[in-house]
């Protein structure tokens, strides 16, 4: 099955998962719609929060504007954990 076949999934945002390594809507499944969504803005696409939240509908088979706000938000926040600088962990005392 090709990624266009998903709801909601048209040429244009099926070309922008291509360009971003994801070529099969099983590979969408496995990433998930926030993962998938980080690689499309890492390929430097302006995709906006709708892909998102299309993506996530595409994969459940439902469409983006029936997503529940909690399932959105939700979605929003596991981007912005993705998206956040990471912090270093601390270092260990030296001769312990």
């Amino acid at each position: 099955m090709s990624l266009e076949r998903l709801l909601g999934l048209g040429p244009v945002s099926s070309g922008w998962l291509r360009d971003a390594g994801i070529d099969s809507p099983a590979k969408l499944r496995r990433l998930g719609a926030a993962k998938a969504y980080v690689r499309v803005l890492k390929t430097g696409v302006p995709a906006n929060r709708n892909l998102l939240h299309g993506l996530h509908g595409a994969i459940c088979d439902v469409h983006w504007t029936w997503l529940s706000r909690e399932v959105k938000q939700q979605l929003d926040d596991e981007v912005a954990a993705l998206l956040a600088p990471k912090r270093k962990a601390p270092r260990g005392k030296r001769g312990a």
